[in-house]
């Protein structure tokens, strides 16, 4: 699939489908435990779909780069009182992620347990503070981060790897793209864990991306708060920002209001830099 950078850019959940139907990865039968078929069997999926979405990535690097970052996708995100707001570095992404990651909580708030885990999991209560079990493959947590690493679901993530300038020591030398996609490529969960949170604070911000993923409840409400997106009231009153046990549904119940209220196109402009500024 060749992007074409004469026509509109789609839309990142359509690259993202086609990928994902290309390449899928059914871990049900999966444990850490497991060897043979059912091991090689996961494994198998997930290391293809992890090279097909690097190659996909590596192929069209100068296209998405002119399609998905610059100056159209930096905004300004209202605050919930007059005269405060939030810098997003980059909008498309940040929809992207957060769109993935309450689409993850939401199945697993509808069942209360793990439910995209492997059987060895399957069952387990949703912990933001806990990791079940590492394996050396792909290796399972609990949070909200590692719950969604586990459904293989990474584009939008690896594709704000891609896009983040780097440099190696040096400023005159930059990291190639393949070069910054192979944290995924070692198919270790904290290398994948590491490299998700990386492009979230790339694409969110620091405020906005801790506040999803910390485990600490006091730090998640404290990030939010130096963003100044909620109310004193939402601050105060939801369970993901003021409870030490929180559950699936807490964390869609949050992401989703960051999805479809806080970050709706109605509460942001676009954030024009000009030249010289």
């Amino acid at each position: 699939m060749k992007l074409d950078i004469n026509k509109p850019a789609p839309s990142l959940s359509s690259l993202a489908s086609s990928l994902y139907n290309k390449y899928p990865v059914k871990a049900a039968n999966f444990s850490p435990e497991a060897t043979g078929s059912k091991y090689d069997s996961y494994y198998t999926q997930l290391k293809a779909r992890v090279n097909g979405i690097t190659h996909y990535l590596v192929d069209n690097y100068d296209a998405l780069v002119k399609l998905y970052s610059g100056e159209q996708h930096k905004v300004w995100v209202k605050g919930s009182t007059e005269g405060q707001g939030y810098y997003i570095p980059n909008i498309t992404l940040t929809k992207a992620m957060l769109g993935t990651l309450t689409h993850t909580m939401r199945i697993e708030a509808k069942h209360n347990r793990l439910v995209h885990k492997p059987k060895y999991l399957q069952g387990k209560k949703f912990d933001m503070v806990t990791w079940y079990a590492e394996h050396t493959a792909c290796g399972y947590a609990a949070c909200l981060i590692g719950s969604h690493i586990l459904t293989g679901k990474l584009f939008p993530f690896m594709l704000a790897t891609l896009l983040e300038e780097k440099t190696f020591y040096s400023t005159s030398y930059k990291l190639s793209p393949r070069y910054k996609l192979s944290s995924y490529e070692l198919l270790n969960i904290n290398s994948i864990a590491e490299a998700v949170v990386d492009s979230m604070y790339y694409a969110m911000g620091n405020s906005l991306s801790n506040s999803t993923y910390n485990f600490s409840y006091v730090n998640r409400n404290k990030r939010i708060t130096n963003a100044s997106l909620l109310t004193d009231k939402q601050l105060a009153t939801l369970p993901f920002l003021n409870k030490h046990n929180v559950s699936a549904a807490d964390a869609y119940q949050y992401l989703n209001l960051l999805h479809t209220k806080v970050l709706a196109p109605s509460n942001y402009y676009r954030y024009l830099f000009k030249a010289g500024a």
